[in-house]
């Protein structure tokens, strides 16, 4: 940095309030988005991690604080204190490791779905990669999120549970019965990993359903496939994966 700069840096640039300073610069949209590609693109290659796995999750942070109108802080849904103002915060991660690979931090009022495919955005680009599996809450489950990450840019599959709203609800109890039912006749699908022993384990077990989504009352061209499934020695709803 003092080769960079010309100027003489020690330990003490590195507390946390000149951190926060230099922060404040880099917070700026435009060279941080930059910043996050380069960083996570850079590491991923350096540590040769797997691009197969990603996930996108949001999450809220109160505290007693005046709001302003287009400020951070605001009144939203919040299953934490509702009495008091939040920011969100939507991170995505590559997984197993954990490693961030792009984070929003946006007003405490916005819908959790929307900033899904902003996030899905920026790690392809950052993973330079088709057939990603993007992992996420019922919420990544919205048409809208579907659709992009099946869309030309993403080309990628999504697993999420399923929303336990409209004809999901309706059918849950049949789908489960079904379930039952099969897997008494041994016909459910077994989705199996190999440990680092080379013991094969059965992770989930389920069957699918072929269905098709609607956009302005015309049918999709590809059906969507949908996957019920139940983990193993695991109390679990079931979820959904698209392929």
């Amino acid at each position: 940095m003092e080769s960079i700069t010309g100027q003489e840096v020690d330990e003490l640039d590195f507390t946390d309030d000149r951190l926060a300073i230099l922060l404040k610069y880099l917070s700026d949209r435009e060279y941080w988005i930059g910043i996050e590609e380069e960083l996570g693109k850079n590491t991923i290659a350096a540590y040769k991690l797997s691009k197969e796995t990603v996930r996108c999750d949001a999450t809220t942070v109160s505290k007693y604080h005046k709001t302003a109108e287009g400020g951070l802080f605001q009144f939203g849904n919040s299953k934490a204190d509702p009495s008091r103002p939040q920011l969100k915060i939507m991170m995505g991660s590559l997984d197993p490791l954990g490693m961030p690979l792009a984070t929003d931090v946006v007003s405490g009022n916005r819908s959790d779905d929307g900033l899904y495919a902003p996030i899905i955005s920026r790690m392809s680009n950052i993973l330079n990669k088709a057939e990603i599996l993007y992992v996420g809450d019922c919420k990544l489950g919205s048409f809208g999120n579907r659709l992009h990450i099946k869309s030309p840019e993403i080309q990628g599959h999504y697993l999420c549970p399923l929303p336990q709203a409209g004809e999901v609800a309706k059918n849950m109890a049949q789908w489960i019965e079904k379930g039952i039912l099969l897997d008494a006749d041994d016909k459910l699908i077994k989705f199996t990993v190999v440990d680092d022993k080379g013991i094969e384990e059965t992770k989930a077990k389920g069957y699918e359903i072929v269905s098709g989504d609607t956009l302005t009352g015309l049918h999709l061209e590809n059906p969507k496939r949908q996957r019920v499934l139940r983990l193993v020695n695991a109390s679990c709803e079931p979820s959904r994966k698209s392929t």
